[in-house]
């Protein structure tokens, strides 16, 4: 602390900061506080804070309103493409069972496999 003020008064002897500037330096150094004038730490952390909680209500507000507003379309959406889709599904189905249909009448009764065709003893034989 006393090179501090040491140097404080060179200051002063060489013209650099006036006696205003170093009575205010001493001054600084005698409570143990900082030297500018400016907020201290623990003033700057709390308005950090304050900014950072304004800042995250602004979001969330912004962020409830923003669902708000897309959440009917999205359920519009999905309703379509869950409607897009079973209409598929059938199509797919009315297929599938058409093919079946076209097996079977094809089959008349027979059970076809490498080996050639078994048929029913009434059924015509296929070789």
């Amino acid at each position: 602390m006393k090179e501090e003020r040491l140097q404080i008064l060179k200051m002063v002897e060489d013209g650099k900061i006036s006696v205003e500037e170093a009575a205010k330096l001493l001054e600084a150094i005698r409570a143990g506080g900082n030297v500018c004038d400016g907020p201290s730490f623990d003033e700057k952390v709390k308005d950090f804070s304050k900014n950072a909680e304004a800042f995250a209500k602004e979001l969330g507000s912004k962020a409830n309103s923003l669902y708000k507003d897309v959440e009917p379309k999205l359920k519009k959406a999905t309703k379509v493409v869950v409607e897009k889709t079973a209409a598929v599904v059938d199509e797919l189905a009315k297929s599938l069972n058409e093919t079946l249909k076209n097996m079977n009448k094809e089959t008349d009764g027979c059970c076809c496999d490498d080996s050639g065709c078994c048929c029913d003893d009434d059924a015509p034989r296929e070789n």
